[in-house]
């Protein structure tokens, strides 16, 4: 899927384009509270917030979150990786953009790795399972044991 969107604290809906005339709506609108992230905006009651997986120039930050993945000893991003104490989203990024890779992931709270492809098997976790603050940003999910956003 190319599309998601989140609705009403905790549905969530995927699909390769808008159907049905969607008519868009106030962001006023949008004031549910994630159920498994108070931090951020999760649409409401028929308000529904949509977001791309393809990487768009409205992307300010410059990527695109593209799930939560089991990870093995095998690695799914095999390329660069590196840890420390400072981990964030956009750390991570740094790293892998300095080292040629454009895919980057995060997992338990501190770790950071990178590829230009999944690898060995990659296999979808729960969004559930990516449950853990990162360690250099608390309003940040850097995945968890085994698991990589």
């Amino acid at each position: 899927y190319t599309i998601f969107g989140v609705e009403a604290a905790d549905n969530c809906y995927c699909g390769k384009a808008l159907a049905n005339e969607p008519a868009s709506a106030s962001s006023d609108d949008c004031i549910d509270a994630c159920t498994l992230n108070p931090q951020e905006i999760c649409g409401a009651c028929w308000r529904i917030n949509i977001y791309s997986l393809a990487p768009t120039t409205a992307s300010p930050t410059g990527y695109s979150n593209l799930a939560c993945w089991s990870d093995t000893t095998l690695r799914i991003l095999p390329g660069s990786s590196t840890a420390g104490t400072d981990m964030d989203i956009i750390f991570c990024q740094d790293f892998c953009s300095q080292n040629s890779y454009t895919i980057f992931g995060v997992g338990a709270t501190a770790n950071c790795y990178c590829g230009n492809t999944l690898a060995n098997k990659p296999a979808s976790a729960s969004p559930n399972d990516c449950s853990i603050t990162c360690a250099g940003n608390p309003q940040e999910i850097c995945g968890a044991n085994w698991r990589i956003n």
